[in-house]
């Protein structure tokens, strides 16, 4: 026998113990009805590997829907179930001849891998008997389907009536193993990562104890693979999570569920490319293929040997070609996703593409989402939690105080080490990752925090700054609404949501939330800078000038020289707003004159006593205000002051901004005297 049948005969014989009463053997497998969804398991032809050793196709297929005509409608539908969650180790696949769809798993044996191969391919067949009929359920529900459930009876024995102890196997003994903690460790993650992810072809790899991430070429693009131990699903509980993204430009939602299909059935009722367990769909522009392990799964080096053993596979063995699949982890692409993916543009690394939410032009109205700094004040030093490790808990928190939050995050990753399902440490890492840039990390180390204490608001507050952050802006107004939902007049939520509200161009909506948070923290800058960007861009001058000034004159040096930034950038676009300014021309002709008669020395010491007024702000439009100067005689309007400090920079640095452009003035008071521009 090969690999392929001994595999088969195995899970017939002894791990299934398949009762005959209610199974067809066939010539390259079996079918069977553990309950009454149809299950065949066959070996569907032969695939030789580069180093010439041939291995066995085998495919796993459960019926589900039955007369079933894939519209666009009914794409969207299957894919949508599946972006949501309702995928294991299978996928749906749409047999347009028989007009059914079937959830599918397709793995290539050989002889080296099968003993451990075997045991998950066994798991999958108890995972599709399960999924089965819920899925149906739920598909037959959606309208425009107009299919029906794909139940059917052994030919001889008919309907079966009591279901294969089989098909109890995810309630009695699956579900409750995903109670626990996830099962893969964070040391598995680092030494998967270490010896296998950190050469060619990977492009980026980086791991913690969530999981890890690996960037793989992919074409003229590149392609992300997620590893990670802190998204549960949703039957099973926790189990590990992997998910490889392609882009893939389509026209619509509906020819991306289709393309996802058709993936699906090229992948996994075909000759697979690496191991198929797993689902693909189409989300935003991406093509994602996902299968999800229970904890029941878990055994020490099975990590490993998804990622690193040969494969059979045109694509040639992993980790040498790691940029084709040869694992679950390290999915492959057929030379149709390829084709599928080329009219994308230039790739942008998926590991790269953070932007700051006020990147835009013009007034950044979302430069001031809230960081570290805000939280380091309701950090939860809750010690009590900690006994054991009380030292190492005042240690970071003491470097998040001083500044040092390199030391800070090695310090809370030891604490995540130790116990990783410390809802206090893991949201005080999430901050530290969120302050020094790293909000993928972020991100994830948040909604682990959130699965162990989805009553913390704060926690919400920080992950939707790291969603914000990344640029996905819909989810950080999810995670901030519902911060605002567990707590009303929590500042810190309120002030980000309005960050979120203003960069999204929902103005009014931001307006409301800060003005919310400024009866709650009065006077605190980056709210009062906020403030002042949203009148701003509401075209609501006046206001914004007064919240600008509020802010310069606030303790925090930072916010005040935004603010006195902005209200020089007010001044010149109200100065220069009627053309050009005459008395501004004799303003300058009059600094020309007076500096002609000072030296060097003196016209230094001017610019710099002007320069040190204008920091305080200087009112180009208020001509009864006058200031005096140390260094001239005289009072002098902020007009004058700003036109002496432009020709005097003129004079003693020539091209520096002073924020102020006066060029057209300064040109014709130069012609007035008759002398070329410095």
């Amino acid at each position: 026998m090969n690999a392929g049948e001994r595999t088969i005969e195995w899970l017939y014989k002894h791990q299934l113990q398949v009762d005959a009463e209610w199974s067809v053997r066939t010539e390259r497998g079996f079918t069977w009805w553990p309950c009454q969804h149809a299950q065949r398991v066959e070996i569907t032809g032969d695939v030789k590997g580069p180093d010439g050793a041939t291995g066995q196709c085998v495919v796993i297929r459960t019926e589900v829907l039955r007369d079933l005509d894939l519209t666009d409608g009914a794409a969207v539908a299957i894919n949508g179930l599946i972006q949501a969650g309702a995928y294991t180790m299978s996928g749906l696949v749409y047999d347009a001849a028989m007009r059914r769809l079937d959830l599918c798993s397709s793995v290539v044996v050989h002889e080296d891998i099968r003993e451990w191969l075997q045991l998950l391919m066994s798991i999958a067949v108890v995972l599709q008997i399960a999924e089965a009929q819920p899925m149906a359920d739920t598909l037959v529900k959606y309208d425009g389907i107009g299919a029906s459930e794909a139940t059917s009876g052994h030919p001889t024995n008919g309907m079966r009536t009591s279901s294969d102890e089989m098909a109890t196997i995810d309630r009695s003994v699956i579900i409750p193993s995903g109670r626990g903690p996830c099962a893969w460790t964070a040391k598995e993650f680092a030494d998967v990562e270490s010896r296998y992810m950190q050469k060619p072809p990977a492009l980026f790899s980086m791991s913690d104890w969530t999981g890890v991430n690996v960037e793989f070429p992919y074409g003229d693009f590149s392609s992300l693979c997620e590893v990670v131990a802190n998204k549960p699903h949703l039957a099973y509980g926790n189990g590990l999570r992997v998910t490889q993204s392609f882009p893939m430009s389509k026209s619509s939602d509906a020819e991306g569920a289709r393309f996802a299909l058709l993936m699906n059935a090229t992948e996994l009722a075909g000759n697979p490319v690496g191991y198929g367990f797993g689902s693909y769909f189409y989300r935003e522009g991406l093509l994602r293929f996902s299968t999800f392990f229970p904890n029941f799964i878990h055994k020490p080096g099975l990590l490993p040997n998804l990622c690193t053993s040969p494969q059979p596979s045109a694509h040639g063995p992993c980790p040498s070609n790691l940029s084709a699949r040869t694992g679950p982890a390290i999915h492959s692409t057929s030379d149709i996703a390829q084709r599928g993916g080329r009219s994308l543009v230039r790739r942008r690394p998926f590991s790269k593409r953070r932007r700051d939410a006020g990147d835009e032009d013009g007034p950044r109205a979302s430069c001031w989402l809230s960081a570290l700094r805000v939280y380091t004040d309701i950090m939860n030093t809750d010690r009590d939690r900690h006994a054991d490790g009380q030292s190492k808990l005042e240690q970071a928190l003491a470097a998040v105080q001083a500044g040092d939050l390199d030391s800070a995050r090695r310090q809370f990753e030891e604490l995540v080490m130790d116990d990783p399902h410390d809802p206090l440490v893991l949201y005080n890492l999430g901050l530290c990752y969120n302050e020094v840039g790293s909000y993928d990390a972020a991100r994830r180390t948040l909604l682990s925090c959130l699965a162990l204490d989805p009553g913390e608001a704060n926690t919400y507050v920080a992950l939707g700054l790291a969603e914000a952050k990344l640029g996905q802006m819909a989810d950080a107004e999810a995670h901030l609404v519902q911060a605002v939902t567990l707590e009303p007049d929590n500042p810190y939520a309120l002030r980000n949501l309005a960050s979120v509200h203003a960069a999204t161009g929902r103005l009014p909506q931001a307006l409301e939330e800060l003005l919310r948070v400024d009866t709650i923290l009065h006077d605190d800058p980056p709210t009062v800078y906020g403030l002042g960007l949203v009148y701003r861009t509401l075209g609501r001058p006046m206001e914004a000038t007064r919240s600008f000034q509020r802010c310069a004159a606030l303790a925090d040096l930072t916010y005040a020289e935004m603010a006195r930034d902005q209200l020089r950038e007010m001044a010149e676009q109200s100065f220069k707003s009627g053309g050009l300014r005459i008395d501004a021309v004799q303003f300058c002709y009059e600094a020309l004159t007076r500096f002609d008669a000072m030296t060097e020395e003196a016209v230094q010491t001017t610019v710099n006593e002007i320069a040190l007024l204008g920091r305080h702000g200087l009112d180009p439009h208020d001509a009864e205000k006058k200031h005096t100067l140390g260094s001239m005689e005289g009072r002098f309007s902020g007009l004058q002051l700003i036109c002496f400090l432009y020709v005097g920079i003129e004079r003693v640095a020539p091209g520096q901004d002073i924020g102020f452009d006066l060029s057209s003035e300064y040109d014709i008071a130069c012609a007035w005297r008759k002398e070329p521009r410095a």
